[in-house]
Parts: structure tokens; sequence; C-alpha cells
């Protein structure tokens, strides 16, 4: 009784009201579009998070359709949204916001031709997702109680190998899973600020993401009063102020060289649209993809490849049915790898997936089926190419309703 009157008396009580109301502000907030991307993503891909929280309980618990859950990059996002915008009309490819499709409508619609079976498919696919951080989303979803009736894992070598993506688990989208999947007990090897950080972070689901608040805020204030936010902005804004009165000539548009946001090929402008690659297109997304590849970083390599062993091991232990999908690329793409390191990539997947029985691998990456036509890009499946990779997928796992 005493130690209850103690805790009544205790000022910490005073923390919860404030708390409770920091939390109702920064929900509303998150309404507000701008802020809603500026905290969730596209840069720290913080968005799929919400998603996941929403859909988690329900996605494993549906008792009318089996549930299928999808986790990829951006690969997995288009193939899903650029293939129901051509026959739903949703989602809306002129905005940004189509990266954040969480669906897959005609992957339900070939389940339900080729296996006789009403599925409901949630997305968790996240632009430039690592290995890695898949194994962690698996993770998450079985923390929160959610088993699928289907896990399906899409992968290709950029998973494996990305140059342009956080050092293996340094991304903010890795941190924030690992704190909430450790457990709830105070690290003696830890400072008390970390164990504090930590705690914190695991009951407020708002504290993780307080850097990207407190970021987006600075960046709004500095706007508003045409301030540089960070070192870099100060001095490009310099940068700029020499050269804003110097003549620059124009080149004469040729063939090769088209408007950038004509076509599609690059999420960042906000705008896709439904047709095959063009030239200019297609010599962006290689050199993008040139970028990401070489040099081969081969410990990044074998740290990923070691995730994939993780999350086969996962999900076979937990008797998770999944599905992994080598996706389809055309050789244009696959030729920018080093054909020692191609044939190193299917060898040692197929030696790892060997190992888990009850995982089935259906290899895509160098399918005869897929065309350059099929894809938006170098790597990125549009509608008529998702379509064939809804029926691989669904002729794969025809069995869906019988066994898993």
């Amino acid at each position: 009784m005493q130690l209850l009157q103690r805790f009544w008396q205790s000022p910490a009580l005073l923390v919860m009201p404030f708390i409770l109301l920091v939390s109702a502000a920064a929900s509303a907030a998150t309404g507000i579009p701008a802020l809603r991307h500026a905290v969730y993503g596209p840069e720290e891909r913080l968005f799929v998070l919400s998603t996941l929280d929403k859909n988690a309980r329900s996605a494993g618990k549906t008792n009318d359709a089996k549930s299928v859950v999808i986790l990829s990059s951006s690969l997995g996002i288009y193939s899903a949204a650029m293939t129901d915008a051509l026959k739903y009309k949703e989602p809306d490819l002129s905005t940004i916001d189509f990266m954040k499709y969480s669906k897959f409508r005609v992957l339900d619609d070939k389940f339900a031709e080729l296996g006789k079976v009403k599925t409901r498919t949630l997305n968790l696919s996240n632009s430039a997702m690592m290995i890695s951080e898949q194994a962690l989303m698996l993770k998450e979803l079985l923390r929160q109680g959610c088993k699928p009736d289907l896990v399906i894992l899409e992968i290709a070598p950029r998973d494996f190998l990305d140059h342009y993506t956080a050092a293996y688990h340094r991304s903010r989208l890795s941190q924030i899973l690992m704190i909430r999947q450790s457990p709830l007990s105070w690290d003696f090897a830890s400072s008390a600020n970390d164990n504090l950080n930590r705690l914190l972070a695991k009951i407020w689901g708002y504290y993780s993401q307080r850097v990207e608040f407190r970021d987006y805020l600075v960046q709004a204030v500095c706007e508003y009063f045409d301030r540089a936010s960070s070192l870099y902005g100060a001095q490009a804004r310099m940068a700029e102020a020499k050269l804003r009165d110097v003549p620059v000539p124009m080149p004469e548009p040729d063939a090769d060289t088209e408007k950038p946001d004509s076509t599609a090929g690059n999420a960042r402008l906000g705008a896709v649209v439904e047709a095959p690659p063009s030239a200019y297109v297609l010599k962006k997304s290689l050199s993008d993809y040139r970028g990401r590849y070489l040099p081969i970083d081969n410990d990044r390599w074998k740290l990923e490849l070691d995730a994939l062993g993780d999350f086969c091991e996962i999900a076979q232990k937990t008797g998770v049915p999944t599905l992994i999908v080598g996706m389809p690329l055309p050789a244009v793409n696959r030729e920018i790898l080093p054909k020692t390191f191609l044939a190193q990539y299917s060898a040692r997947l197929n030696e790892l997936l060997a190992k888990y029985s009850e995982i089935q691998y259906l290899d895509l990456l160098d399918s005869s089926d897929f065309q350059l036509e099929d894809f938006i890009d170098s790597c990125h499946l549009r509608g008529q190419g998702g379509a064939k990779l809804a029926g691989s997928i669904a002729k794969a796992k025809s069995g869906i309703g019988k066994r898993l």
C-alpha cells in the first residue's frame, strides 16, 4: 500500500500527460502531407513501419481469405503498383505516394484464377530495402502476432550489394526495428543514456522518430527565414549565388537527350508513365546501377547473404510458408555485373536455399519470359511485366488453398 501511495505522489506521473499530449500532436502533425513525407520517407523509408503497424495483426487473421505478405525493394513496389494501376486505375502514378502502395490486387486475381483461392496481399516492399532489413521486417511481423499464410520475398543482386544505402544495420529503419525487437530490460554493458533511449523508443513509438521530426522542423524554420539548414546547404547557396548571373549555353536537343520527366524511370520525379524505357531512361538507369553494383563489396555481399540465411531460418522454424523469388532483370542490367560474380551469386543462393526444404525458390533472374519492353527502366517491371510476374508466382504456389 505504501508503495502504491508513493507511486501516486511521484512527480514522474506529471510526465505521462505530457507524453500523451506530444503523442497526440505528433499523430496529428503526420496528417500534414509535407510533414508525413519528411518523417516517413522516402530518404529513411519509415512509412513502411506505419503500414506494418496498421496491418500486421489483421494480415495474419483474415477469415475470408488467405493472407499473403510481400517483402521486397522498389522492385516489389513497381511490379505491384504499375500492374494494379493498369487494371484497377490505382495507385495514382502521378505522385510520389505510389511508392507507398501496399497491395497487389492482380496477384490476388491470379491466385483466384489459378489456385482457386481467395487471397489478400499486404505489400510491405520498401524502396532500397536490403536483405538484412527484410529479415528484421519478418521478425517484426511475427513479433506483432502476424503469421501469414504465405510470405513472398522478392530479391535481386542489388539487395546484397548497394553502395548507395546505409552500411549494414545502420539505416534508421534497421535501428528502429532492432530497438523494437530488443528485450525490455536494462543492459548493464551500455550507458544509462543508451538504456533510457532504448526503453523510451520501445514504449513510445514517436520517440524513435524524433530525429526526423527535429530535422524537418529545422529545415522548415530555415526555409522560412531564408537560411541554410546545414554547412553543406550554405556552401551550395554560396556557389549558386556566384553562378546565378553567369550565362550557360544550352546544347541542342537530340534523340538521346529528352526531358527527364517525359517518361518513366525515376520515382524522385514524382511521376512515372506506363511505357517501355526510352534511350534516355535506360542510359540513366544503367549509370545508376553501375554506381550501386561496382566495385563489388564482398564484405557486404557476405553479410547480406548471411541475413538471407537468418530470414530462411526464422521462416522455417516458425512454420511460415515462404516463396523466395529471384526477380527478373533484363540482360543490359545483368551485364553490368562481372560474370564471375553472377556465377557466384547463383551458386551461393542455390547452395544456401538447398538447406531449407520448406522454402521454395522461384528463379526468374534471367527468365526468357521477360523482355526489355516488360520493364520501365533497366530493372523495374511495368504493368505488363508485373502481370507476368504475378502469373509466375501464382503458378509456383497454385496449391496455396490446400497446403502452404
